[in-house]
């Protein structure tokens, strides 16, 4: 995976011979973080965190708990994912309730 151009976000699945945009049906496709966790994808933008489990066919906001939306990082530790914020601190939830 790869982020383009202009917030564009795009897929490969033959070393970079060609790309896919795989954003539509975000609702931002304008993204500060990007991170795969298996066949998971997950969006870090203003409007909060972004997630398909269907490599990219549909999308969902998982901001459950989520006081400020501009999500700046993406990490994975364990069974948890941890979203950086602008401002306001580092949020947690587990995968398990995202990967349903």
């Amino acid at each position: 995976m790869c982020s383009g151009c202009a917030g564009d976000l795009s897929l490969s699945t033959d070393d970079g011979a060609s790309w896919t945009l795989i954003d539509s049906g975000l609702t931002n496709p304008n993204f500060n973080a990007l991170l795969a966790v298996g066949t998971d994808l997950f969006v870090g933008t203003s409007d909060g965190d972004i997630h398909s489990t269907d490599n990219s066919t549909s999308w969902t906001a998982a901001n459950e708990g989520l006081r400020n939306k501009t999500v700046r990082a993406l990490a994975v530790s364990g069974t948890n994912l941890f979203a950086g914020t602008k401002g306001d601190g580092v949020w947690r939830r587990s995968l398990s309730e995202m990967s349903k």
